[in-house]
């Protein structure tokens, strides 16, 4: 089964042969149906995204939820995100919430800024911004730039943590030099208002210009 979903990977991405989407899906089908977690996944995003198939959701799903079995975090997540838009099943914030815990149980850097959201907004889960913290703390120190962001904002505003604006200047440079627009702008913003740093408005437009 690995060797069929490797040969579906070359084919996909051109790796040693002309690639070739719709022979990809036959080999990521064959290993798939033979329990392989990777090929499950992988042919859970061909019909999410129509990729050599026609779009289909719905098998999409079938397809993560087989591979999230597994414990596949890749699946895990994106089932989380399908539960929370809507995609192939009906919108669940519940269940969303639970996906993202079994992928950020796994050290899954996007689940974990994920389920930091819905902690933040209360979505699937009561509000508790303790939580939401903890959880952007994890992502960010993987390197997550949404997450370095979330908790930088979480430090300007004093939720789930002290106010603290010079921390929120750390997270959000870390997530800016990563070219995440949220925190370019965040940035600026602190370097107009003097929040964390010192007014400096040549700073401030050059992190709305990026």
């Amino acid at each position: 089964a690995d060797a069929q979903y490797q040969l579906g990977y070359c084919y996909g991405y051109g790796k040693g042969v002309a690639a070739d989407a719709v022979q990809a899906i036959h080999y990521y089908q064959l290993s798939a149906d033979q329990g392989n977690a990777d090929a499950q996944y992988v042919l859970g995003l061909c019909y999410h995204i129509g990729k050599g198939v026609s779009v289909d959701s719905v098998q999409a799903v079938h397809y993560y939820q087989l591979a999230a079995d597994q414990g596949n975090a890749d699946a895990q997540f994106i089932l989380g995100v399908c539960y929370r838009d809507g995609v192939g099943v009906s919108v669940d914030t519940v269940q969303a919430v639970h996906y993202y815990q079994l992928g950020a149980d796994q050290g899954y850097a996007n689940a974990q800024h994920q389920l930091g959201n819905c902690y933040r907004d209360g979505k699937g889960v009561s509000v508790d911004t303790v939580q939401a913290v903890h959880y952007y703390q994890l992502s960010a120190d993987q390197g997550h730039a949404g997450a370095q962001c979330s908790l930088g904002w979480c430090y300007r505003n004093g939720k789930g943590v002290a106010a603290d604006a010079v921390k929120a200047v750390h997270y959000y440079q870390l997530g800016a030099d990563q070219g995440y627009a949220n925190a370019q702008h965040q940035l600026g913003n602190c370097y107009r208002d003097g929040k964390g740093v010192s007014v400096d408005t040549v700073q401030a437009v050059h992190y709305y210009q990026l």
